[in-house]
Order: C-alpha cells, then structure tokens, then sequence
C-alpha cells in the first residue's frame, strides 16, 4: 500500500506515479527491488518515522504492508482524513520458510500438499477476496 498526500500525486497511475519521487518504507522491506520505476528511496526504522516523514512532506509517499500501515493508522488517524490518500501499489508472492532441516522438509511438504487442496475450496476463495487481493490464487 502506498500512504501519500492528495496533492503529491494528480492522477493516480500505480507505481508509475513513483517515478523519480522520494518514497520511504521500513528497512528491510526493500520495496526498490519491486519496483519498475526508479524512486529516491528513504529507509526509516519505524513506520512512526515514516508516518512523521510524510507529514513534514520530506517524502512523497510512505509503502507499507497493507495490514501493518491499516494497524498503524488506528494511532494516527490525522492520516485518515481527505488529506491522504491509500492505493493498492502492488501483491507480492510471498511464501513461508521452513528451515533446512528434516522436520523443515516434512513441514514443507504438508504447506505444499494443503495449499494445494485449501486454494480449491469455495470458502477460501471467498476469504481470499473478502481480503481485497485481486489475483487468484496468488
């Protein structure tokens, strides 16, 4: 999700909007390496940090996990106004790690032969969408 001012960007055209703006996130995220477009990228430690970045206007926009910026939000609903604005920039594949060991292996296997049969339930696919992800499965 991508956390910017109203007036940053006109009209909204995804990640193409970022191009050769300053856009912040939490370290470690490295959002760049998924990006199309170069960005000026800023790194802060905390979302707070960003959240604060953002409103001096020291960045252009803040990207975030759509869940971790929505949890986020609830302490700083200044951000909840028409002042701001929240786009979907894009869905990364992510998966689970299991470690390389024998027990990792065997639990890696159940994950690949559930998913497997839980992605063809109807109550899946309904959940799926309920969480306002657009492709499917994954």
């Amino acid at each position: 999700m991508a956390l910017y001012r109203v007036e940053t960007i006109e009209k909204w055209q995804g990640e193409k909007s970022f191009e050769g703006l300053e856009i912040g996130w939490v370290r470690g995220y490295d959002y760049d390496k998924y990006l199309s477009v170069n960005v000026k990228k800023q790194e802060m430690n905390s979302r707070e940090n960003g959240l604060k970045l953002l409103r001096t206007e020291r960045i252009a926009a803040f990207l975030d996990d759509k869940q971790d910026l929505a949890d986020t939000l609830k302490d700083n609903k200044s951000f909840l106004g028409s002042e701001y604005v929240q786009k979907i920039v894009m869905q990364l594949k992510l998966y689970p790690a299991f470690s390389d060991t024998k027990r990792g292996r065997e639990l890696m296997k159940i994950w690949d032969t559930q998913m497997k049969k839980l992605i063809k339930t109807k109550e899946f696919k309904q959940l799926y969408f309920k969480s306002e992800y657009t492709l499917f499965p994954y």
